[in-house]
């Protein structure tokens, strides 16, 4: 039982996560390598939740109650985890961009694109950010949020009905993500929003390193 179909959002519902992702994602794709402890954080929140209210409706036979306290305790649990293992993030991250970029890929060719091949661009987009983190965090968080912008667009887009999660599963399983919509068109918008919050860190980051010491503050001779 998956954690939507014990909690139904409704139309308003859905609208706000819809929403909701676009804001995440913008914050990730501008600011994502500055704010990274806190998204770090931030993501154990989100994952953390939704793993332990699927747990614990999965337990529990869908009562909303223990779905909220799963919920609740999964988030804690999340934040904590990923706040204290940072080197772990900082592999989940990677893996994740990658898993995002091999289904793009496939939902662009309109194939379902093999579980292993997916999982093997995650394994080495991991291994890679903990070897180069900043260039590959910046990328990461860049290509991560212009997705959840694009996908929290197109949600709203498809109606109200759809969520961004439910959205990108239909999308990876049918390789397609609206119909009538080319999965091309979705693929370059979601690769221009990418290259421009990844210039736009780089930048950021690079005028911050470079940036001169401040000057000495004269003392008073008496």
């Amino acid at each position: 039982m998956q954690f939507l179909e014990v909690l139904d959002l409704g139309a308003g519902g859905t609208v706000l996560v819809a929403i909701l992702t676009i804001a995440f994602g913008l914050l990730n794709c501008f600011f994502g390598y500055r704010i990274f402890r806190f998204m770090l954080a931030l993501w154990g929140l989100v994952l953390g939740a939704y793993v332990g209210a699927t747990v614990a409706g999965n337990l529990a036979d869908g009562q909303l109650l223990w779905v909220i306290v799963g919920g609740v305790v999964g988030a804690i649990l999340g934040a904590v985890l990923m706040s204290l293992l940072y080197f772990l993030g900082v592999f989940v991250v990677g893996a994740a961009a990658g898993a995002v970029l091999a289904d793009a890929v496939g939902v662009a060719a309109g194939i379902d694109m093999p579980t292993l091949v997916v999982i093997i661009v995650a394994v080495v987009v991991g291994i890679i950010a903990l070897i180069l983190q900043r260039v590959v965090l910046i990328l990461a968080t860049a290509f991560l949020g212009a997705w959840a912008v694009v996908s929290g667009a197109l949600s709203l887009l498809a109606g109200t009905s759809t969520t961004p999660a439910e959205l990108y599963g239909d999308a990876v399983q049918a390789g397609q993500l609206l119909p009538g919509l080319p999965s091309l068109v979705v693929l370059l918008a979601w690769l221009v929003l990418a290259l421009l919050g990844a210039v736009t860190q780089f930048a950021m980051t690079r005028e911050r390193a470079v940036a001169p010491p401040p000057p000495p503050v004269p003392r008073d001779r008496w």
